[in-house]
């Protein structure tokens, strides 16, 4: 029961008297079927719809990964675009290794992205 209790499932107790050589004993316990099976089915159903939310939850995040990968993707493009402008002009060169290196760190955080 206590697995129960761990799910949230609660119990209504029923107690019953029993005559025993001229003593009346209570507080025995019993579980109705009926209710076992309702806590039950409203436990699943909870499940199943926290299973639909994780869903959901999954499916936006996977869209924007797939946004986020387009636009390191676009900024790879753009880096080699720039440093193809600024290549031929020496007193460029800082620029073009900062350039370079966040390319670089874009195409690391692309490859990792896609493990």
């Amino acid at each position: 029961l206590d697995i129960f209790r761990n799910l949230g499932i609660e119990f209504r107790k029923k107690k019953n008297k029993q005559a025993t050589a001229g003593h009346t004993t209570t507080n025995t316990t019993s579980f109705s079927t009926v209710d076992l099976i309702d806590s039950v089915q409203k436990a699943a159903q909870e499940a199943v719809e926290q299973f639909h939310q994780v869903v959901d939850h999954t499916k936006q995040l996977e869209k924007h990964l797939s946004a986020f990968k387009s636009h390191a993707s676009t900024a790879n493009r753009a880096t080699a675009k720039v440093e193809a402008l600024l290549a031929d002009n020496p007193n460029k060169t800082v620029l073009i290794k900062a350039l370079r290196n966040n390319a670089r760190d874009a195409q690391q955080l692309r490859l990792e992205l896609d493990l």
